[in-house]
């Protein structure tokens, strides 16, 4: 068995916890590649090369491994290193024992959905990416706000959403931004995706939940050369969305796992890190 653990640098002791990690594998006869998330020189793993990928990080460290890696198709094991904890469920105390079950093989597993998405520009594809939290379409900064056009399986559902954009989130990604736009929480094994007008204009614009199945197409409403938008992809800029582009979201048909505690109920686990249950 081999596993690739990958830590981020910028957490405190990282290195050093990463170490103990990779010490407690090898233990247990598990060969473990260790490297920080921002090495760039470091070569794609080819399929089949690893059993498991360990994060060592916050939330935002493996929403970037899963999202170059998912391709594997392996467990994610996400050590919370970080603030918040959605998706990195195993603490310095617990890590050990959530490794165990894993090498045992009496794991459990979360699996979920993930989008593809694709910029189409004069009947080509620009640009394609796969979705692990949320695509947004947004206004440049000192930029007036957008209108933006949806359709969903061929049929035109907002013609002219006033907004400072608009996100389309994973149910993995619906307690990330699209939550502090104000949209509902999906559960995370959810097959659905949740489209939110960002600071809308008229209060009447809400966030509507799609079927797994169904096509998204979004454009730019307002046909000016001032109007454009930038397209980003769980936290990164992609590209810039001009006039007469228009991005296709729709299901991925590969999804990631998440190796969680056998236990783990996820709507107390929102609760939990959302301080929904604590006591005055």
């Amino acid at each position: 068995m081999k596993a690739l653990l990958v830590f981020n640098c910028k957490k405190k002791n990282a290195k050093t916890f990463s170490d103990s990690i990779s010490i407690f594998l090898e233990k247990k006869e598990i060969s473990t590649k260790s490297v920080s998330f921002t090495e760039k020189n470091f070569q794609k793993p080819k399929k089949d090369e690893y059993d498991i990928i360990i994060c060592l990080g916050g939330d935002g460290t493996i929403l970037k491994v899963i999202h170059d890696y998912h391709y594997l198709n392996i467990p994610f094991f996400g050590i919370n290193n970080g603030h918040f904890g959605f998706i990195t469920p195993f603490t310095e105390h617990d890590w050990q024992d959530g490794l165990l079950s894993f090498i045992n093989g009496e794991c459990k597993l979360s699996n979920r959905i993930m989008l593809d998405i694709k910029q189409i520009r004069n009947n080509k594809i620009i640009m394609k990416d796969s979705v692990v939290n949320e695509v947004c379409i947004r206004r440049p900064e000192s930029k007036s706000m957008l209108r933006i056009k949806a359709s969903a399986d061929g049929n035109c559902f907002a013609n002219c959403i006033a907004a400072d954009g608009v996100i389309v989130s994973t149910p993995t990604g619906s307690t990330a931004y699209s939550m502090s736009a104000g949209a509902s929480i999906l559960s995370p094994e959810m097959e659905a995706y949740i489209f939110t007008p960002s600071n809308p204009f008229m209060a009447t614009n809400r966030a509507i939940v799609f079927p797994a199945s169904c096509t998204l197409n979004l454009s730019i409403s307002i046909r000016k050369e001032s109007d454009r938008g930038i397209i980003d992809v769980d936290g990164k800029i992609l590209s810039d969305m001009q006039i007469d582009d228009e991005l296709e979201i729709k299901t991925s048909p590969l999804k990631y796992s998440l190796v969680i505690k056998e236990h783990q109920n996820e709507y107390l686990k929102i609760a939990e890190t959302l301080y929904w249950n604590k006591k005055d």
